[in-house]
């Protein structure tokens, strides 16, 4: 009888094709060093209240945490203003961030 891996409620034979070529991505027992790389987007909704808080303005606001392993690539940037640029290519999102020139 083959043993069978179970992940999320799927049900896969332990080294069927699928298993040889693609690695379980979705591994609830991923460590904390494992998921190092792995960042998710999220969306704030902030409220700020005016008129004396008869009113509220709310607008949202996306948010990447950048973890640090690349703290060494992030430092010459700390505390500087950045011009961000977002684009999708295929199924990948690329994110630039680039300094801004400072006019005289």
């Amino acid at each position: 009888m083959a043993s069978t891996t179970a992940t999320h409620g799927l049900t896969t034979p332990v080294g069927s094709a699928q298993n040889a070529d693609q690695p379980n991505i979705i591994d609830p027992g991923l460590g904390r060093r494992d998921r190092a790389g792995i960042v998710r987007i999220r969306r704030i909704v902030k409220e700020r209240r005016y008129l004396h808080g008869k009113s509220i303005y709310k607008h949202q606001q996306l948010e990447l945490t950048i973890p640090a392993k690349f703290k060494d690539i992030v430092e010459p940037f700390m505390c500087t203003d950045l011009k961000i640029e977002a684009r999708r290519e295929g199924g990948n999102l690329i994110i630039e961030a680039k300094p801004v020139e400072k006019s005289a």
